[in-house]
């Protein structure tokens, strides 16, 4: 951790972010951001090690490029945030995603009641991720790779599953548990079902809703 940084920071967000536009990357290595209010702050190419960031107010953050390794970002609000290119390793249990742009990010993460609520997906690569009670309604997967993902007790509901097969998507044995998807998915899900890619176990299905 540079602590010029996070002294910086402490000094709130728009003189942080003043301060980005000529700065190298920031390290925040140990740091302890844990309920901070950092709405709208830029940490592209940010080293996060090891940081605590839980509640921490990270909406409309850019995450563009950072990494987040080993971080805790328990119950953290991240609803709009950019996380382009970022790779998260990270403790996300409770983290609300909703809106947040995840396109091309790396996920690393064993994580319950994740809201990733008309997230964007596309292009990331949650291989090996396993996700409990997540909410991934509306969320979009052009080629998502999920490998050997995991997702139990997951809403799908109106997630552009279709772009998973129509992007060439990465999505070879997957396990669904109890998930809730939309009626337009099933004929997805069956036929991934049939080519083995898909291993399923309690499967809910309700009316696509009427736009």
């Amino acid at each position: 951790m540079r602590r010029k940084d996070l002294y910086r920071l402490k000094k709130g967000v728009a003189f942080w972010n003043a301060y980005r536009a000529e700065s190298l990357a920031p390290n925040f290595s140990n740091a302890n951001l844990s309920g901070m209010d950092l709405h709208g702050a830029n940490f592209s190419g940010a080293l996060f090690h090891q940081t605590k960031l839980i509640k921490a107010d990270l909406r409309d953050a850019r995450f563009w490029q950072a990494k987040l390794v080993n971080t805790d970002l328990q119950g953290a609000l991240l609803q709009r945030a950019d996380l382009r290119d970022a790779v998260i390793s990270a403790n996300i249990d409770g983290v609300n995603l909703s809106e947040a742009d995840l396109r091309r990010a790396r996920i690393f993460c064993v994580a319950n009641n994740v809201d990733l609520t008309r997230a964007n997906l596309n292009y990331a690569n949650l291989s090996g991720t396993r996700l409990s009670y997540a909410t991934l309604r509306g969320a979009t997967l052009w080629k998502a790779c999920f490998h050997h993902a995991v997702l139990e007790h997951v809403d799908l509901r109106e997630a552009r599953l279709s772009d998973l097969t129509e992007g060439g998507a990465d999505f070879p044995q997957v396990v669904l548990r109890d998930v809730t998807v939309s009626k337009s998915a099933t004929a997805w899900i069956s036929e991934g079902v049939a080519r083995g890619a898909i291993s399923l176990a309690d499967l809910h299905v309700v009316e696509d809703e009427q736009e």
